[in-house]
């Protein structure tokens, strides 16, 4: 947002912009993490205890998790 100059003023948004929406919309498909069984990155899919939704997508073959602040 406007106005932020440090990392933790940005990375303590509660919710995204409607451009920030559209980039991620590039990216892959908005995925809830409980219960997903593609590639996740590392990310918790049991617990919700790395957020409850990321951006997934398959290029070329490859599975990609996108770790969204």
């Amino acid at each position: 947002k406007a106005g932020q100059v440090d990392e933790d003023a940005m990375f303590s948004n509660q919710e995204h912009t409607p451009a920030y929406n559209e980039f991620l919309k590039l990216l892959g498909d908005r995925v809830t993490l409980l219960g997903f069984t593609g590639f996740r990155g590392g990310l918790d899919v049991k617990a919700n205890n790395t957020g409850t939704e990321s951006i997934y997508t398959k290029h070329e073959g490859l599975e990609i998790m996108f770790h969204v602040a």
